[in-house]
């Protein structure tokens, strides 16, 4: 009775597998740029490859298959349709450079999208730069991740990946594009050890109710002069976005998160522009919001109609429309000269004034700074105006401007700290703390999250002031622990 019993067993096993999903047995296929289109595509072997990713995007590979694309520039638009493929490349090479002997490029002559995929899928080590127009016409994204028909969930991976819209005529398209078609599915990406550099466009643009994208370890980069926002989350979406970095020399809106459902997370990420690093905008019913953990946001030399660091806007003119912010561990910082007679502000909470509608904001272990470099004092650290209302705890600010109802905590209480911050080297964009900084140590423990790490990925809640008590510093980086043990010596044996 065992050894039958154990017979079943193996031969259920077996059944199993022979009754697995055809997935299990997904398939490989290879194109180079040495290859022909009447090969098998079965290896990278010239007398074996493929020559275009299309054809075997299209006529070669089934659901669930990888295709391997060797290094050179593919002049093609490729589109996986109702398949869920994975692409995989030689190299992306570098976001300012491409050797076509080592790394991949798909770029269309047409203009049309670089990489189109509709069903998810994986997009691995490659390059991707959408196809130009004449001016008239709109440029196209260099990777679009999007939806057909219904259904459940489509979930997209990309890494190691360099991703430019079209160019021609001295405008961007997005780099990446993630939305849902218009179908109302579940879109589900995680982007990750990527470049999307923009150009008058996005780098990334989310867009839609149910798509989301974790973004990781991702820098969002300029072209050129011409600049409209790094990353555009709209439409209902969300994204969280963590180790990654934004920076921008031109004017531009580093991150815009925009409509009723949208929301940001921003985890140790810098986000770094001439113009307004976060703005959180709503004007209907429902609720957009942001959150920023241990993370900086800089507005360096800031022009233009909104300098500063963070705009919470509300437009509403209805009652249900709601904006929220909390930043816990995080700096903003807004540093420059704007046009004169204007108010320089690090934290501006613009409320709608509509009974019902509401902007709130709730800082803590924060600090927040505005500081004019043309000896104009017109400025203020945060600012609420239209009952709007700002909460801060164990931050550091000094100056505040309310206006129409707008409410703002007052500043040096709640274990709030006032005056200079103690930046290391603020006038070269250094906005550490040095070590004599009134920052240090000032923080609240009680908020400070187990193993937390700040910006730069040292430990939170140390001694950084040399007084025994181990506390969180204000501010997105914490001081080193001043009685850090050294290494121990080594034991001497003695000798008889």
């Amino acid at each position: 009775m065992r050894r039958s019993g154990r017979i079943a067993v193996v031969l259920a096993t077996a059944l199993g597998v022979l009754c697995a999903p055809s997935a299990a047995f997904a398939a490989d296929w290879h194109v180079s740029k040495a290859g022909d289109d009447m090969n098998s595509c079965s290896s990278p072997a010239p007398a074996d490859a493929c020559l275009t990713i299309q054809h075997v995007a299209g006529a070669v590979a089934n659901d669930g298959d990888t295709v391997h694309v060797g290094p050179g520039i593919y002049a093609e638009a490729v589109s996986a349709a109702g398949k869920q493929l994975t692409f995989l490349g030689a190299g992306q090479g570098t976001p300012d450079s491409f050797n076509s002997s080592t790394d991949t490029l798909i770029r269309p002559t047409s203009n049309d999208v670089a990489l189109r995929m509709m069903s998810g899928g994986t997009v691995r080590s490659l390059r991707v730069e959408g196809g130009s127009s004449p001016p008239a016409v709109d440029n196209a994204p260099g990777m679009l991740l999007s939806a057909v028909g219904a259904g459940g969930p489509i979930p997209y991976s990309v890494s190691d990946v360099v991703a430019t819209g079209g160019m021609k005529g001295g405008l961007s398209a997005d780099g990446i594009v993630v939305n849902d078609g218009g179908t109302g599915r579940f879109v589900r990406t995680s982007i990750a050890d990527t470049a999307a550099r923009y150009l008058g466009a996005a780098g990334i643009n989310v867009f839609g109710a149910n798509v989301s994208a974790a973004i990781t370890r991702t820098t969002l980069i300029p072209l050129a002069t011409q600049k409209q926002v790094a990353l555009l989350l709209a439409g209902g979406a969300s994204a969280t976005m963590a180790e990654s970095t934004v920076s921008d020399n031109f004017p531009t809106t580093g991150i815009s998160v925009s409509d009723p459902g949208s929301s940001l997370g921003l985890v140790r990420s810098t986000v770094r522009v001439q113009g307004l690093p976060l703005l959180v905008a709503n004007a209907a019913a429902g609720t957009a919001q942001a959150i920023a953990l241990d993370s900086e946001l800089a507005d360096i030399n800031p022009v233009g109609t909104f300098p500063e660091a963070v705009l919470l806007r509300n437009t509403a003119v209805a009652a249900g429309a709601h904006i929220t912010f909390a930043a816990r561990g995080s700096t903003l910082v807004s540093r420059g000269a704007p046009p004169a007679n204007q108010t320089l502000g690090g934290l501006l909470l613009a409320g709608p004034g509509v009974p019902g509608s509401t902007v709130d904001a709730t800082l803590q272990n924060s600090v927040v700074r505005a500081e004019r470099t043309d000896g104009d004092p017109a400025h203020f650290d945060v600012g609420a105006a239209n009952q709007a209302s700002a909460t801060l705890d164990h931050s550091s600010y000094t100056d505040v401007l309310t206006q129409a109802g707008g409410a703002v905590t007052p500043p040096g209480t709640a274990g709030g700290v006032t005056g200079n911050p103690g930046f290391a080297a603020a006038a070269s964009g250094d906005f550490s703390l040095s070590a004599g900084s009134p920052l240090v140590d000032r923080g609240d423990p009680a908020v400070a999250g187990p193993n937390e790490l700040d910006l730069a990925g040292a430990p939170r809640s140390v001694d950084g002031d040399g007084d025994c008590v181990a506390a969180p510093d204000i501010g997105a980086f914490e001081r080193p622990d001043v009685h850090a043990k050294a290494a121990a010596p080594q034991a001497v044996q003695a000798s008889r």
